[in-house]
């Protein structure tokens, strides 16, 4: 996965990185959520992130959001975020793979949930 996104704002191009996956899942319309998935989980098929999967997709990164913007102004988190990003990490992830070898393990392309497993642990 790499980090960081090209923003466009007002007419300039800009570079995004806020440093952390979760947080660059955070900036951005939503209408862009399945691209970005899809580009950030190169084995992750667009046509298999539903609207199903694009609502669990939004509730998750509204929680993040809202968690990230509450602790940089010293804000409690609220109970429900907390309970959303636990749910999402409690699930499996997306398991890392070292380039080079003949054999590969698991399935050739991941889960939507295991994308967005990822993005909660990180």
């Amino acid at each position: 996965m790499s980090a960081g996104r090209w923003i466009i704002t007002e007419g300039a191009r800009w570079f995004f990185d806020a440093g952390a996956d979760s947080l660059d899942f955070t900036s951005g319309p939503d209408s862009e959520v399945r691209h970005w998935l899809a580009e950030r989980f190169e084995r992750l098929p667009l046509g298999e992130i539903g609207e199903r999967e694009l609502v669990d997709a939004l509730g998750l990164r509204a929680a993040i959001g809202r968690l990230a913007a509450g602790k940089a102004d010293g804000v409690a988190p609220a109970p429900d975020d907390v309970d959303t990003l636990n749910l999402f990490a409690a699930t499996p992830d997306v398991p890392p793979v070292l380039a080079g070898g003949r054999r590969q393990a698991g399935a050739g392309s991941i889960r939507v949930g295991q994308a967005l497993s990822s993005l909660a642990r990180d």
